[in-house]
């Protein structure tokens, strides 16, 4: 079963620059940002063959990315809705996996807008991707919270620590 891929070099994910195939196998010249246009609930399994990287859906079909692992410089697979429109997730994957099966997660949801800014295509102030009245990326009151527990979590646990020696 073909289905689509987009192609790009890495930190062009978003740019017109990139390649879309419809197709179930594809070969890498350099390393690349894949994204497939399925989302990470329709893939069972991810798999490394040699410098391989195969990706089976749960319909039975295996997408086969060639030479993902072969390079000195890692790619990355995305994963995002049809037509490559709305939500993406980032795949997960060790830098040196066994071969076999991988054992991988996904980042969380993001939209391309956050995407971008996530691994740096856009500058941090750029919201022109967004929806107007989309705050999505911007961090909340209780992000700040949370991640400001954490901080006085890990000054406690080193204060323990250090009375301990």
């Amino acid at each position: 079963m073909a289905i689509k891929i987009k192609i790009s070099s890495h930190g062009e994910l978003n740019s017109e620059k990139n390649h879309v195939l419809s197709t179930d196998k594809i070969a890498l010249q350099n390393p690349s940002d894949i994204s497939l246009a399925i989302t990470p609930e329709e893939v069972v399994q991810l798999e490394k063959v040699g410098g391989d990287l195969i990706v089976h859906l749960i319909d039975g079909a295996q997408i086969n990315i060639t030479g993902f692992f072969q390079f000195d410089e890692k790619s990355h697979l995305y994963f995002q809705d049809q037509d490559f429109e709305g939500q993406i997730w980032r795949a997960d994957i060790p830098e040196l996996p066994a071969e076999g099966s991988i054992h991988w997660t996904t980042d969380s949801r993001l939209t391309t807008a956050e995407t971008a800014k996530a691994i740096r295509l856009l500058p941090a102030d750029d919201s022109s991707l967004l929806p107007a009245n989309d705050t999505s990326a911007q961090p909340t009151q209780g992000s700040s919270l949370f991640l400001g527990g954490l901080v006085a979590l890990g000054g406690i646990t080193a204060a323990a620590l250090s009375s301990c020696t």
